[in-house]
């Protein structure tokens, strides 16, 4: 009975949207003969399903954004993303990344921990919530799987995953090199060469720098948040025999992105603290850095066989993050902080993609995942003298097994049925040490966790290019210890989560457009919360679940080549994301007595989920013209979010004003709309392109954080308008 009670929504607004994505698909007629002298669209290949299908025939939410279209657009970062796909955020809690997708998110911080969105980049998963806030360089495509990923993507995938494919080695010399400069003295550098080098073996290396002096500028003078990343990207194609194709490949990036932990306070102040009120602008006492060095080294292996593809990713990581900043952000010298890290990650994945059955196609696979990491010294300072120093470890090891097929029980009709078992087990030790006397040693204590999440679907293909279907997927992602080096009593795991997830969809593609859309809902169950404190002087986390939140919503996507030199493409959604039951949270309110904020007890049922805003929206134009006996390229891009709760759920509710009677949410930011524009020429021999660029053009500001502690409520703003140009040579 509560299941269906559940899915009360969800019945009322399925055949509605389901009403309406047969209409829309049936005029395609109509519209593909309106603009029959416009350019077809390319054929869209993804592999959502661990194989390579057309966009089309994936029974799933699937939005797909080529490099050129990124560059394009002025996205430059993976933070970025969000502005080309909608239901998306990439958010952040303090240095650490987080994507949300249709509301879908973590809080949880710290070294160790993994988001609920998995991030794949040419199949390889990445752990780590730093790095992978990196610039987008040396992009093929990105696809974002929308939905519980359970089955086949199924590492802590409640909300979705993002692959990120970089160009492989090409079968002839190629190559470009380019360089810019911006506003805020931004400087940046790139090449990127491929082709054969001897019989059987090809390869490519791809370099990207870029620099800043930051937006932010402290109340001192000095650039508090100067922004600096470099990347190196070396792959080795080798064909040994016919049918093995073994890549290599080796990344290394450095990242220093000092903006997220350039705490700026501004309101409930206590006594003595001065903060300031001024957008863009710090009271710190240092430059901040939050810097990370990264190597990946991985193997490749893809053997066809006379049943099938065979695949291997054979991957190990290497990364050293580093930061030190102000956190009390203001020029008391009350607290700052410090952290010098390790991190080593194995991973090792196969999967076996079999066609031969007759009508059934099928994939086999396991995964194996060892993490371990290590905080060798991490330390609080109070008017620059340190009183905490604390060693941390964590060590995750998981494996998993899934599978997965798609079988055709009519020319029309497929079924997809699959399911993966995951068993993750972490370990977690500490020492922390508080001024001269108080020690606290916590032995190592682990917990295990495991899960089946099966998923399944059905297909009907109401023409060659047009399928309707409907899904079910369960997605998990593991149960985790609070590692918050704060009292051992806090020291006790917290439950896993799970999502079951249920939608409906539509896909069609004409001669010169592609549209999609879909309904969904989620019944999600044990969803992590967290609320950052300071407890005897140490930045604690405060772990817990929410024992229910429901979210819904739809949203469409459409591409078209209006004309042979016109492109566009535009999608909206509307998600509503609420927590349903959690009434114990621990939240940041305020004292209506000392005016301050003040740790309580809050009831956040019925509210809003963070980073998920009611309305997102998109629209992505280009022009193209001859001109001056070259090309023109005229681009332009908006997104739209409506209002949401980037960092911090809290209410203004506290103990002392029972029995809370006031839950207005207090850490929300405005609703904004994107504009970035950007003019290419093109010579007439194809090589040189200028551009000039320009982003937020309208210097629309919002928060990428809003949040309060002890000190006070801080917050930091997006970047304001920027612009500049670039030049690039292709040969």
């Amino acid at each position: 009975m509560a299941q269906h009670r559940n899915l009360k929504n969800y019945a009322r607004l399925a055949p509605s949207a389901v009403a309406l994505m047969t209409g829309l698909a049936a005029s395609q007629g109509a519209w593909a003969a309106a603009a029959s002298e416009a350019t077809r669209v390319d054929e869209v290949v993804v592999t959502a399903q661990r194989r390579a299908e057309k966009l089309e025939d994936v029974p799933a939410s699937v939005s797909v954004v080529n490099g050129d279209t990124l560059a394009s657009s002025g996205i430059v970062r993976f933070q970025d993303l969000g502005q080309s796909v909608v239901g998306v955020q990439i958010a952040r809690t303090g240095v650490f990344t987080q994507p949300a997708i249709r509301g879908v998110t973590t809080l949880i911080s710290g070294g160790g921990y993994e988001n609920n969105v998995g991030v794949y980049i040419d199949g390889f998963y990445q752990s780590d919530a730093v790095a992978i806030n990196a610039d987008l360089a040396n992009i093929q495509d990105v696809e974002v799987l929308k939905g519980a990923q359970g089955t086949l993507y199924g590492r802590n995938a409640t909300g979705g995953a993002i692959l990120v494919n970089t160009l492989r080695p090409s079968d002839k010399l190629e190559g470009s090199v380019s360089a810019g400069y911006g506003r805020f003295n931004e400087k940046s550098v790139g090449f990127y060469v491929s082709g054969p080098i001897v019989d059987r073996v090809k390869g490519s290396i791809a370099g990207y720098w870029r620099k800043n002096d930051g937006y932010i500028r402290d109340v001192s003078g000095f650039d508090a948040a100067p922004f600096s990343t470099g990347t190196v990207r070396a792959k080795l194609e080798i064909d040994p025999i016919d049918d093995v194709t073994v890549t290599l490949g080796y990344n290394h990036l450095y990242l220093n992105d000092p903006r997220s932990a350039t705490y700026v306070e501004y309101a409930q102040l206590p006594a003595g603290f001065t903060g300031t009120s001024l957008r863009d602008q710090s009271s710190v006492n240092f430059r901040t850095i939050n810097l990370v060095k990264s190597d990946d080294y991985t193997i490749l292996t893809e053997v066809k066989t006379p049943i099938g593809k065979l695949t291997s990713h054979t991957g190990y990581t290497e990364k050293t993050p580093y930061i030190i900043y102000d956190f009390d952000g203001d020029k008391q010298q009350k607290l700052a902080a410090s952290g010098l890290s390790s991190q080593r990650t194995w991973q090792q994945g196969v999967d076996y993609s079999i066609d031969v059955i007759p009508k059934l196609d099928l994939v086999v696979g396991g995964f194996y995942y060892y993490d371990k990491y290590a905080n060798r010294d991490g330390s609080g300072f109070a008017g620059g003298v340190r009183f905490t120093q604390t060693s941390l470890g964590i060590t995750t090891e998981a494996y998993s097994g899934y599978i997965d097929g798609t079988y055709q029980v009519s020319d029309k009709l497929f079924v997809t049925a699959g399911g993966r078992y995951s068993h993750e087990e972490k370990t977690v030790a500490y020492r922390t040490t508080v001024g001269a006397l108080a020690n606290t040693l916590l032995t190592p204590r682990s917990a295990s966790f495991k899960r089946f999440t099966p998923r399944f679907s059905v297909r009907y293909q109401i023409t060659d290019e047009t399928n309707i279907y409907a899904s079910f997927s369960k997605g998990f992602k593991s149960g985790t210890y609070a590692t918050a080096v704060g009292p051992p009593a806090l020291e006790i795991p917290i439950k896993q989560e799970s999502v079951n997830s249920y939608e409906v969809g539509v896909k069609t593609v004409g001669s010169n457009w592609r549209w999609s859309s879909a309904a969904y809902y989620y019944d999600y169950t044990n969803l992590q919360v967290s609320t950052t404190q300071i407890i005897n002087g140490l930045l604690t986390q405060i772990l817990g679940n929410a024992k229910s939140a429901e979210i819904y919503g739809v949203e469409s996507e459409v591409t078209a080549n209006l004309t042979d030199q016109f492109e566009v493409g535009a999608g909206i959604a509307y998600n509503h994301a609420r927590y349903k039951d959690l009434k114990n949270a621990v939240g940041t309110g305020v004292n209506p007595t000392t005016g301050l904020n003040a740790t309580a007890i809050q009831n956040w049922s019925g509210l809003s989920m963070v980073r998920a805003p009611d309305w997102t929206a998109n629209v992505h134009g280009t022009y193209k013209t001859p001109m001056f006996g070259g090309e023109t390229a005229l681009t332009g891009s908006v997104a739209y979010s409506s209002k949401y709760i980037p960092n911090n759920p809290s209410t203004f509710e506290t103990q002392t004003v029972p029995p809370n009677t006031n839950k207005a949410q207090r850490f929300y930011t405005k609703g904004y709309t994107l504009v970035n524009l950007q003019a290419a020429w093109t010579d007439p021999s194809e090589k040189f392109t200028v551009s000039v660029y320009g982003n937020n053009v309208f210097n629309d500001r919002y928060l990428l954080t809003n949040s309060g502690s002890t000190f006070g409520s801080y917050r930091q703003f997006n970047e304001p308008r920027t612009y500049g140009t670039r030049l690039k040579y292709a040969f």
